[in-house]
């Protein structure tokens, strides 16, 4: 009986932190993935967390409903997470927000508020409850309830990292944890009054897990994140690295992988990586040896076209999306091309190797609204790229901004970029397009 009540207090540790791994990747790919929606999505989490707990505390006939029937409250989970995942997927089609529209920071926070709520206000009540459940039936000290929790939490975190990291799918990860849960709450039931029939709900998700009736899942969801961009059209498959998950197909002749609900890569593409490629020519126009860095295979393309390029570099922000993206692209529009070169290494490492190599360096990335890009932005690896050019190197640096009208925030990012730039290069040339 202790040890039943103890794996489930366990088994709600584990549940707890990773649903809220998975769920908060699903919240970066709605919500852009920048620092203050990341503050956003814990700051709403726990704000749930807490009116969850303080209506146990307040109100003492309810509490003691839950306490009763605790067992439903651990299920409850389960839809819990899939309400709350279709919200934060849906979340710009029920705020009525286009998928290529800038979100406010005061639509973040109340979209976070509301979607953040179901997995959250359950994790807020089942604690308090399963202190009183197991003092009062046990007799047991409540610290081992914040043991066997922080336990729970500890492998549940490790677990689903290791997953991840393995490419296992959310869906998948799911219906395992799911799995964990319903397991738990039979095998303390069991115990309780040999009530068998607890099983149906781990035998059904054990079913289910065994079918793969995760891959249908995880294809309608693709389907859904593909749609918002591309209407009408469905990917032709996914990857998964150890950052995010990669979506690809073909969009009216082009080949393109999508990331977090945005294009990052385009093939073929002339026009956008043509005029790009223009630009650093026409400051370099004998360049030879060019490292792009982020989305530029397209960039690579258009390079290559010229005999005067000997080598061309390209590294990415996410190591594995290099050495993974070339399986995926249709052998007509792969670059097989002796003189590319891909670089899977982190980029500061390679530019300290490459002293005075390079004619053009081109940083072809997102925005610096995360941690992740602004370490692209700083003034040391402007240095740094620097210390790699040649005597008339060029780095080429995008930075967004309106056609007819400025916001602040463009304005902000903009001006901070050049000011970085001034700090390390002598001469700036601003090029709109």
């Amino acid at each position: 009986m202790r040890a039943a009540r103890g794996f489930l207090i366990f088994s709600y540790g584990l549940f707890t932190i990773a649903a809220q791994s998975l769920l908060f990747r699903e919240f970066i790919t709605t919500f852009e993935g920048n620092d203050i929606s990341i503050g956003i999505f814990f700051g709403s989490w726990f704000l749930w967390v807490g009116l969850g707990a303080l209506l146990v505390y307040k109100a003492h006939t309810f509490a003691n409903k839950l306490l009763k029937y605790i067992e439903f409250l651990f299920l409850g989970y389960l839809p819990a997470f899939i309400l709350q995942a279709v919200l934060i997927i849906q979340a710009r089609e029920l705020a009525g927000i286009e998928s290529y529209a800038l979100l406010s920071i005061r639509a973040v926070l109340l979209l976070a508020i509301v979607i953040n709520a179901p997995v959250s206000i359950i994790t807020g009540m089942l604690f308090p409850v399963a202190c009183r459940w197991v003092q009062h039936e046990q007799k047991l000290p409540v610290s081992r309830v914040y043991i066997l929790e922080a336990a729970g939490s500890f492998f549940g975190g490790l677990g689903v990292t290791v997953l991840l990291g393995f490419g296992v799918g959310s869906v998948t990860i799911f219906f395992i944890l799911a799995f964990i849960v319903s397991l738990s709450v039979f095998c303390a039931q069991l115990a309780k009054a040999r009530r068998w029939f607890w099983a149906f709900v781990p035998v059904c998700v054990l079913v289910c897990l065994i079918a793969g009736a995760d891959k249908p899942i995880m294809q309608r969801m693709r389907i859904i994140k593909w749609g918002k961009l591309f209407g009408g059209d469905v990917p032709d498959g996914a990857f998964r690295t150890a950052q995010s998950e990669y979506l690809y197909g073909r969009y009216r002749g082009q080949w393109l992988a999508v990331r977090e609900g945005s294009t990052c890569e385009v093939l073929p593409d002339e026009a956008s990586a043509g005029r790009i490629a223009a630009i650093g020519l026409c400051q370099n126009p004998d360049a030879e040896r060019i490292l792009v860095i982020g989305s530029g295979l397209g960039l690579c393309y258009e390079f290559l076209r010229l005999p005067q390029t000997k080598i061309i570099t390209w590294t990415h922000c996410d190591n594995e999306y290099v050495q993974m993206v070339d399986k995926f692209i249709p052998s007509e529009l792969k670059i097989n091309d002796e003189r590319l070169e891909t670089s899977a290494g982190d980029v500061r490492s390679l530019l300290a190797k490459k002293k005075r190599y390079y004619d053009i360096v081109i940083l072809n990335l997102p925005d610096a609204t995360s941690s992740v890009l602004n370490r692209y932005y700083t003034l040391e690896f402007y240095r740094q790229v620097k210390g790699a050019l040649r005597s008339e190197g060029v780095l080429q640096v995008r930075v967004a901004g309106g056609e007819n009208i400025m916001g602040t925030e463009l304005i902000n990012l903009g001006a901070s970029t050049k000011l970085t730039l001034e700090e390390a290069f002598s001469r700036v040339v601003l090029t709109p397009g």
